[in-house]
């Protein structure tokens, strides 16, 4: 009589661990803030997971974008994978406030295990517009001149010129908050004007420190006052 021995295998699935977020080997704490970056920067993230089984997949998500990524996997002795992936970004003014996400999936769990990273991303002033009188004014008068930058993480600073000279004027200053997290400055001076301004131009110039550690140029924009 023939005896056949049929051998069967197994594969116990195991779920993955929670992923960790790594930031130059430093792991960051879910939900954290990474940063701050200058506009232009580029941001490399490393999310890891172990003990999956099988091997999880893992990928990065800003919003319901899949980002580009690389992923190494390590098989371990009991069958179990480690797997680290690694995301690469251009930061840009549209990952104002992005969140971050890493996702890891096997078999053995029903839903995705998420961590994520809030990125602290600072940016240069968007716009810069002045306001000042339509009509020419007389002289001996005041005017009002309103330099608005908006758009700038950590907020713009304005300085004022007549003609080359910077004005020796305290500006009131006020700060607005934008959904964003960006800043609007809104800068505005009290002038008084003679005959000398009379076709004169006045400039207001807007920087921030992003502007500055970059070696760009500031906003600036230029406003013609008709002096009788």
């Amino acid at each position: 009589m023939d005896i056949q021995v049929i051998a069967l295998s197994f594969l116990i699935a195991a779920p993955p661990s929670v992923p960790s977020i790594e930031k130059d080997g430093k792991m960051s704490v879910n939900g954290s803030i990474v940063g701050p970056f200058y506009e232009g920067a580029v941001l490399s993230l490393e999310c890891e997971t172990f003990g999956g089984k099988p091997t999880p997949e893992v990928s990065w998500f800003k919003g319901d974008e899949e980002l580009d990524s690389e992923s190494h996997v390590r098989v371990e002795k009991n069958g179990a994978s480690s797997v680290t992936s690694t995301v690469k970004m251009t930061l840009e003014r549209d990952d104002l406030g992005a969140k971050i996400e890493c996702h890891v999936d096997n078999e053995a769990i029903d839903d995705a295990l998420v961590s994520w990273v809030e990125v602290d991303l600072h940016v240069g002033p968007s716009s810069l517009e002045v306001d000042g009188p339509d009509e020419p004014v007389v002289a001996g008068e005041f005017v009002t001149l309103t330099c608005t930058i908006e758009g700038a993480k950590p907020a713009a600073n304005a300085t004022w010129f007549n003609r080359s000279d910077v004005l020796n004027i305290m500006a009131q200053t006020e700060l607005q908050l934008a959904s964003d997290g960006t800043f609007t400055t809104i800068s505005t001076v009290e002038v008084p004007v003679s005959r000398h301004d009379h076709q004169g131009t006045f400039y207001c110039k807007g920087s921030n420190s992003v502007l500055q550690a970059k070696g760009e140029a500031p906003l600036l924009k230029s406003l013609d006052i008709q002096v009788l």
